[in-house]
């Protein structure tokens, strides 16, 4: 059936009065003869009405609707719309039309009504009357279906590199899971000019040595750390703590220059009287036994309360002070995770079963931390490359532990929450998996699909919709707000796309500094309802000036490209690096060994 008109329109006045009431954006007067398209009849009669009522008129054929068009307004030529839709039925040739007015929704072009007031002349009264004729949902869905198909052929054709210098896009989105946007600035043939000059500082994965003599992550300065809080032997079998045998692979130990003030206790606190008695033999920062002068600052701002009980400080509405000017002890754990014996030991060069080790033991300790005393958040991050934040180019990744939520944590929380009360559906679930899985022949579904990079047994790499530079996100398929629940399996397969994705990234990329951090909410009381809540791994490759005018004033960071453009790029060379291991299995010994794919040499620093 055919929508229906809002209105009858009887006079111009009224035609006025009606768009202005419901907020039409586009109308325009017309004097239409309906003929066969582009018929020299329809033309004909065309030329002898504009004659008859004067004024500048311009004509064009709607071979959609298989009639042809004349537009006036005020006497001068305004060229009209494209005509996408076909006619419930068709009209009179003998009709004398001397006036549409056409209806546009502003918020979607594809399902606005049109509406055609048909005056006739009445012969024995001289007055006009109306009637009103609307298009047909068929003929709505159909233009719709058009105009999808051509810009999906042209974004294809663009992701396959045939790209158009003339095309400029300059659009914003929005990311549904931290509401953050993010401005996309792609084509034009004129290109900026660029005076600054960024040289790469550090070297390249493969070119590094195998061992680093100034280490205190290399094979041979054990006794400058504390002792390990867990290892992985030459085999990959766990060994007790404290234990760390010839040969180790991976050890966890704590930060002896931590980022917070490491809690303590009369027996040592959770690292017992061992670590305290190591620290006394090697370098290391106060705060790493527990020791710190936040007293002085809380007793200068009067927020001795504070200080000590993070919750007290934020309820003391008696204090404004304490609300304008809030500050509490930064307590919590720190602790690194060296991934590798070797200096070079790289994610992007080194085999699946070495970072499945990192990972095993990133997620022992988390489930030991989370149950400590104060623990609201923990953070799982690595670093790689000074833009990084890193210090240490020895591979290693780090878990951290706070007396609070973060804003970023809060705001993610929250919107998750938001999307499921009103969709009952997670936002992760719909935005990474279900929208980009789809299949069906639905067109817009495509698009979404062009940022699905790799799917494993339980995991999907994805560019999300308004990824910043680069950015990637590995997301389990199955729902959950923490990553700590993972069986060995799911661990050994989230190594196995980590270390895939990374090297894509390698190769893409030519071995940018990056920052990977997983979001994983691990205790129930700050997840509150599990069903909405996703955790992922967060993979963000990093360059020089990143951070610009824009993104400092605005909060909106700029990318070049489109996120569908970086997403045809990784999975170009994934699919290249699969290709390859593919064809070399049959000449290729399998090994469990920690030792970079590339040959490296032995050159000591």
């Amino acid at each position: 059936g055919a929508f229906p008109c809002i209105a009858e329109v009887g006079d111009e006045a009224a035609a006025d009065d009606t768009l202005g009431q419901t907020g039409d954006v586009t109308a325009f007067v017309a004097n239409v003869s309906v003929e066969a398209a582009a018929s020299a009849a329809a033309k004909e009669h065309e030329a002898k009405m504009a004659s008859d009522a004067g004024g500048s008129r311009s004509g064009e054929t709607d071979a959609g609707a298989g009639c042809s068009m004349l537009v006036t307004v005020g006497g001068s030529s305004v060229p009209p719309p494209p005509q996408r839709s076909s006619y419930d039925r068709p009209m009179s040739r003998d009709s004398n039309v001397s006036k549409v007015v056409r209806r546009r929704s502003a918020n979607n072009f594809a399902a606005s009504q049109v509406q055609r007031t048909l005056s006739e002349a009445d012969s024995s009264t001289g007055h006009r009357k109306t009637t009103t004729i609307s298009f047909t949902q068929n003929g709505n869905m159909k233009a719709q279906e058009d105009m999808i198909k051509e810009g999906l052929e042209r974004f294809w054709k663009r992701l396959n590199g045939d790209i158009k210098e003339e095309e400029e896009f300059r659009v914003l989105r929005q990311s549904l899971t931290t509401g953050r946007w993010t401005l996309y600035t792609a084509g034009g043939k004129a290109k900026k000019q660029h005076q600054y000059v960024v040289k790469r500082a550090l070297p390249k994965a493969p070119d590094l040595p195998k061992h680093e003599r100034a280490c205190p992550f290399c094979t041979g300065n054990e006794d400058k750390t504390p002792d390990p809080l867990l290892a992985f032997d030459a085999d990959g079998k766990e060994c007790e703590v404290g234990v760390l045998p010839k040969g180790w692979r991976v050890r966890v130990i704590p930060n002896i220059f931590p980022l917070l003030v490491t809690p303590t206790g009369e027996q040592g606190g959770l690292y017992g009287k061992a670590f305290a008695e190591k620290l006394a033999s090697i370098p290391h920062s106060a705060v790493a036994e527990g020791k710190h002068d936040n007293g002085y600052l809380g007793h200068a701002l009067n927020q001795t309360v504070a200080m000590n009980q993070p919750e007290a400080g934020a309820q003391d509405s008696n204090s404004p002070n304490k609300i304008l000017f809030r500050q509490i002890s930064a307590m919590g754990y720190s602790e690194v995770v060296v991934e590798n014996s070797l200096h070079n030991g790289l994610l992007a060069i080194v085999s699946k079963e070495q970072v499945a080790l990192g990972l095993r033991a990133l997620q022992s300790r988390g489930r030991v931390l989370v149950k400590q005393q104060g623990v609201r958040q923990l953070l799982y991050f690595k670093q790689y490359g000074a833009l990084s934040g890193g210090s240490l180019v020895h591979p290693h990744m780090q878990v951290i532990t706070l007396p609070l939520l973060t804003p970023e944590t809060q705001t993610r929380l929250q919107r998750a929450w938001d999307y499921h009360t009103q969709f009952k559906k997670c936002a992760v679930c719909q935005a990474h998996i279900t929208e980009l899985r789809n299949t069906s022949e639905n067109v817009s579904a495509s698009i979404h699909s062009s940022r699905l990079i790799y799917e494993s047994k339980h995991f999907v790499v994805v560019v999300p919709f308004a990824a910043s530079q680069y950015r990637l996100s590995v997301v389990p398929l199955e729902h959950s707000p923490s990553w700590l629940g993972l069986t060995r399996e799911q661990v050994e397969d989230l190594a196995e796309t980590l270390q895939l994705v990374m090297e894509g990234i390698y190769d893409a990329l030519d071995d940018p500094e990056y920052n990977i951090y997983i979001f994983s909410v691990d205790r129930e009381e700050e997840v509150q309802r599990s069903e909405a809540v996703h955790w992922s791994v967060e993979i963000h490759p990093r360059f020089p000036a990143e951070l610009g005018g824009l993104e400092l004033a605005s909060g909106i960071r700029m990318v070049s490209g489109l996120p569908e453009e970086w997403a045809r790029t990784m999975k170009t060379h994934i699919e290249t690096i699969l290709k390859k291991r593919s064809g070399a299995v049959a000449n290729e010994v399998v090994s469990d060994s920690n030792c970079p794919r590339p040959a490296v040499g032995d050159t000591t620093a």
